[in-house]
């Protein structure tokens, strides 16, 4: 076969044309196995808040309240709302799979739902609008900053599930939210994708104030949309925007009924003076979290209270840089 035959045959292979077509999507997928390099595939990372992977016999401890080999009852929210994750940790290990090797391939998982949510999202806001290499590069450019920003960075340190489920599951819920607001999906597929993401939020309830957080931004999305989009009058917005909000809040209400049922027992058993003893503990533990998270550091993703703060010393020791460098100040 002569040179140029050749090159013309490798131009239109179709494996060459699926990955200029997906490209952005790959790009994405690389990005994600940077755990890989995080350690040696025999280690298990642990730190403050990463615990090792739950075996089978663990996960089956976890779908009941009460536990067994402690003899004692499980917190509610904690243990019930992470159910997922301990699934996929005792499905691998099921498989066959080292600890090591378990946890590292689930950290390769978190980091890239992360990414192909806010591309989803990116695709779906602006992919009828502009050419394709332009939202696929600005949805590049955007799961890159979404998945490694200084932010994020306290919640790879202990894997945060709340954290890490928020970050999947909001695009991709502000995604089925826009498609259902323009017509772009219909009544049962809306609520059949509604309950994979539901699942997956349900980590955001191991965290009680990231659920406000986590509602109240779809709540601002929501009320953007009725106000400024031009698609329509205000009034013929209103109906479609009903209609899709009780969908995905009625199939999220039901997915996340196995954790929030039990939880609501658990508030309900609770005396008023454990409540007030509560409420005042964490008034004080959140006072001393919020002392360094003001809004100039928020706004420069420093908002996690442990960069600058320790029991006796600055959590993370690179954080004082921040403060001292003129550069780092603005940026």
């Amino acid at each position: 076969m002569a040179i140029p035959d050749f090159i013309g045959n490798l131009r239109n292979c179709p494996v060459r044309s699926l990955i200029r077509t997906n490209l952005a999507l790959l790009t994405i997928v690389l990005m994600a196995s940077i755990p890989i390099f995080w350690a040696p595939w025999d280690v298990i990372l642990i730190s403050e808040d990463l615990a090792l992977p739950q075996t089978t016999q663990q996960f089956f401890l976890n779908l009941h309240s009460w536990n067994p080999i402690l003899n004692t009852g499980t917190p509610y929210n904690v243990a019930h709302t992470a159910i997922p994750l301990f699934a996929q940790q005792a499905g691998l290990q099921g498989l066959g799979l080292s600890p090591a090797a378990t946890q590292r391939i689930i950290m390769m998982i978190w980091m890239l739902f992360p990414g192909i949510s806010i591309y989803v999202l990116i695709q779906t806001l602006f992919g009828s609008h502009i050419p394709n290499y332009r939202w696929k590069a600005a949805g590049t450019v955007a799961a890159s900053f979404y998945m490694f920003n200084l932010y994020v960075e306290h919640a790879w340190r202990g894997f945060n599930i709340a954290v890490l489920s928020a970050q999947t599951a909001l695009p991709l819920i502000l995604t089925l939210l826009y498609l259902g607001f323009t017509g772009r999906i219909s009544t049962v597929r809306l609520a059949l994708l509604t309950i994979p993401v539901a699942i997956w939020a349900s980590g955001v309830g191991v965290n009680p104030p990231l659920v406000l957080v986590f509602l109240t931004t779809i709540i601002i999305f929501i009320v953007s949309y009725l106000l400024f989009s031009r698609n329509q009058s205000l009034s013929a917005r209103i109906v479609p925007i009903s209609r899709t909000v009780s969908i995905v809040g009625v199939v999220s209400l039901l997915t996340n009924a196995f954790w929030i049922v039990p939880f609501l027992g658990q508030v309900q058993a609770t005396t008023s003076g454990e409540l007030t003893t509560s409420s005042e503990l964490a008034s004080t533990w959140l006072g001393g979290l919020s002392a360094n998270t003001s809004l100039p550091k928020v706004l420069r993703f420093q908002g996690d209270w442990t960069w600058y703060q320790g029991w006796n010393e600055p959590y993370r020791a690179y954080a004082q840089i921040y403060e001292e460098s003129a550069i780092l100040i603005v940026f």
